[in-house]
């Protein structure tokens, strides 16, 4: 994964493109750098989803099976996600690998996460992973739903050098295959 050409280009240019932009705004670095170290913003939208999808759908007479999907796809999606990045090839983080020139955004210290490997993202296996049981229930607030965990949940990770895009794009790809490939079963 982290040795493919065209990863290493897509997460390159990411660092490249918004390394112009961090440390530019002390406010705009600390709204994002906040928004990934805040669990509360980042988890409780979706939470609401879930139990205002679970009152409705009772109310509706319809089965909520959706949610003992979710449950057992964030499960599994955190185990796998757990287990690659404790016994998989070691890949440092955005801001411990010394050949990525990015400036962090204010509010990051460089000894972030420091030993930890950086792939996947089990914070993004799990965001996606609910975001899919929500998908599963209803089409419409399982788009915002992603929308939120891209935005809220990944974006400010890569942003703030704890990411690559390519492994918050793992842990996504994690957390959609644990929730939906549990579906049929």
């Amino acid at each position: 994964w982290s040795k493919n050409l065209w990863i290493i280009s897509i997460d390159h240019g990411f660092f490249n493109f918004f390394g112009e932009i961090t440390r530019q705004s002390w406010a705009l670095d600390t709204l994002i750098v906040q928004m990934f170290r805040t669990n509360t913003a980042k988890i409780v939208p979706l939470l609401a989803c879930i139990v205002w999808l679970l009152f409705e759908r009772r109310r509706q007479g319809k089965s909520i099976e959706f949610f003992i999907l979710l449950l057992i796809g964030s499960f599994l999606a955190m185990t796998v996600s757990r287990i690659m990045q404790n016994f998989s090839a070691y890949r440092p983080r955005p801001l411990h690998n010394s050949n990525i020139e990015y400036q962090l955004p204010f509010g990051i210290e460089i000894s972030a996460l420091e030993g930890w490997s950086s792939f996947p993202s089990d914070t993004s296996a799990l965001a996606f992973a609910i975001a899919s049981g929500i998908f599963l229930a209803s089409k419409r607030l399982g788009v915002v739903a992603f929308l939120w965990t891209i935005i809220v949940v990944a974006f400010p990770r890569a942003y703030a050098g704890l990411h690559y895009p390519s492994d918050l794009a793992g842990g996504a790809l994690i957390g959609l295959l644990c929730t939906t490939g549990f579906a049929p079963l």
